[in-house]
């Protein structure tokens, strides 16, 4: 498999995980060679085609979002009019935006200052 399909994530430190200091330090310390060889070596967990990873449907991921734009919760969800309580639960995972969502989060993504002067009241 090659390099550019290696994905690499950070242990969210506002997520506790049931990790040693140690074990967490190993997993960042990983190289992307590691990481193929372990997936290569677990049977349950096969790698993807260039061409499965090219149909995967990419979810825009609320809290991602946010953090990007440097909003805390309550100011991401009085810029975009969307509830305090449904960002929480998206970003807990609790519940999966519907797709009209996903595509306003697409939106603001993109263009944040856009929508939020399409918002802002006339």
């Amino acid at each position: 498999m090659s390099e550019k399909n290696t994905i690499r994530y950070k242990l969210d430190p506002d997520q506790p995980k049931d990790l040693s200091k140690e074990t967490k330090a190993q997993l960042d310390a990983s190289s992307d060679e590691d990481i193929e060889r372990a997936a290569a070596a677990d049977p349950d967990a096969r790698l993807l085609t260039d061409d499965e990873l090219s149909r995967l449907e990419r979810r825009p991921n609320p809290k991602i979002i946010r953090k990007a734009l440097g909003l805390t919760q309550t100011e991401f969800a009085d810029s975009f009019g969307i509830p305090l309580r449904t960002l929480q639960e998206w970003e807990q995972n609790r519940r999966i935006p519907d797709q009209p969502t996903l595509s306003y989060l697409r939106v603001i993504a993109k263009r944040p200052d856009d929508v939020k002067e399409a918002l802002r009241p006339s």
